[in-house]
């Protein structure tokens, strides 16, 4: 049986909390093009994707942090079901072994959506359910890498009793981290540095689990990585993020393509925090999620439970897979080719979570957890969430580019006075980019009369056009 997840504590969802999903858009949604799944690939209207564990959390965290988006919260419940598995799930799929680790990415402006407080209920959870599995907020990319490898840090001995314990529970679990940091484009400016070179590929290897890993640096030897798992939960601003969001080699690398990204739709309408007892039970299903699992002891090797798929979960699988890997991809898909592609392993990964949760409260368990079609459908249902957003928030990067770019145009042709500039002078004073983006940057503020054409004959050659501000 499964053990009841209802709260005489906490409230039910408010209206303020339904409501946020349909608040103003930050990026009109009707001038967003976002391909429509094949009808075989669809989840039908009447689908049943609630979930026990995940429903509570979501509305516990919506209540007590109510200007973080609906669908944060929801990522950031499923961020700590990752870490508590720590590699001893997988599902065996012909492509290769899934194990649930996930890496999700907040980015909202700062301020109006509460990420820092919304954040903090789920690092606060892990913190109090199992602490030595989770990262070091602060690290170098080396210090993280040698941490993995279950390497002592120095001063050891000189930290308290109490913390030197938790760092020896973590020891058995080296290789298999949670980490949630709050300002995560730290990561992509260090990647640039001497200090933090072979971060971004460190991160792609413990994304995808591989089993060794190993890293040679003059300072600071070999280390070696075995059955790596990272569970990376962060957040950052559009504004913070936007040359690396920009960045193709990011892109083209997998190092986008392997995140959630989370880009809100709309702010959430004004509502107070409510000061509501987290509901006991969501640290206790945690708990017995950990408890659960095989635990590796000595030198043992960490052992993984293998997931079984429940009827009709593989046919809804393939549908989806399908879709994403040929029926849309298309020129069109540009930068999000690679993000679609990778999102019905992100799906399998959110149903072996919801499984497991299910599976941990269940009195008399089975060997290993079975994930039934209403754990893939509502699996299916977030990561279309999150394929939406990701359309979301690379409209609004290039929108942002667009406001540079005429702005930088806008300057140019102001200091060229009266007698104007023409559209090659102006490409001549901006060295990098392409002859289009700033003929339709031109246009723009033409059309907006920020900028005024007119003809001019020069003495000798071709009569050509000339721009001015009015």
């Amino acid at each position: 049986m499964h053990k009841p997840l209802l709260s005489d504590s906490l409230p039910e969802e408010s209206a303020d909390v339904k409501e946020s999903q349909a608040s103003p858009v930050a990026v009109p949604s009707q001038s967003i093009y976002i391909p429509e799944l094949p009808r075989e690939a669809r989840l039908p209207p009447s689908t049943d994707t609630r979930h026990g564990w995940l429903d509570l959390y979501v509305v516990w965290a919506c209540v007590k942090s109510p200007l973080t988006p609906h669908f944060f919260n929801e990522a950031g419940g499923l961020w700590l079901p990752s870490v508590a598995v720590a590699r001893r799930l997988v599902v065996p799929m012909a492509y290769r072994d899934i194990y649930p680790n996930i890496y999700i990415g907040w980015i909202a402006p700062s301020t109006a959506y509460a990420k820092t407080t919304g954040m903090d209920l789920a690092r606060e959870l892990a913190e109090e359910v199992f602490p030595h599995l989770l990262a070091p907020q602060d690290t170098t990319p080396e210090a993280l890498v040698h941490d993995m490898a279950g390497q002592e840090p120095t001063g050891l001995d000189n930290l308290p009793k109490a913390d030197q314990d938790l760092w020896e529970a973590g020891r058995v679990f080296a290789g298999q981290k949670g980490w949630a940091l709050d300002e995560f484009s730290t990561l992509l400016a260090t990647a640039g540095r001497d200090y933090g070179a072979g971060l971004i590929q460190a991160m792609l290897r413990f994304h995808d689990c591989d089993p060794l890993y190993r890293r040679l640096t003059r300072g600071g030897g070999l280390a070696v990585v075995r059955n790596s798992y990272l569970s990376f939960f962060g957040a950052s601003t559009p504004a913070s993020l936007q040359k690396h969001l920009q960045a193709d080699t990011l892109w083209s690398r997998g190092w986008w393509p392997r995140f959630g990204l989370l880009f809100p739709e709309g702010r959430p309408p004004w509502a107070v925090s409510v000061g509501v007892p987290k509901p006991p039970v969501l640290a206790e299903q945690l708990q017995a999620l950990y408890e659960a699992l095989p635990k590796p002891t000595g030198g043992q090797a960490l052992e993984s439970l293998i997931v079984q798929l429940g009827p009709g979960v593989l046919k809804g699988w393939q549908a989806y897979d399908k879709a994403m890997r040929y029926d849309l991809q298309t020129e069109e898909s540009g930068r999000l080719r690679a993000y679609y592609g990778r999102l019905p392993t992100k799906a399998l990964k959110i149903a072996t979570l919801l499984a497991a949760l299910d599976w941990a409260a269940e009195t008399q368990r089975a060997k290993a957890p079975t994930i039934e079609l209403r754990h893939w459908n509502r699996a299916q249902k977030i990561v279309e969430s999150w394929r939406g957003s990701a359309h979301r928030l690379l409209a609004y990067i290039s929108m942002s580019e667009m406001d540079a770019l005429e702005e930088r145009v806008l300057v140019i042709v102001s200091k060229a006075g009266q007698e104007g500039i023409t559209l090659h002078d102006i490409g001549r004073r901006m060295q990098g980019k392409s002859r289009r983006d700033i003929e339709r940057a031109v246009e723009s503020l033409a059309a907006m009369g920020e900028v005024e054409p007119f003809p001019y004959k020069p003495a000798t050659g071709r009569p050509t056009t000339r721009y001015q501000v009015p």
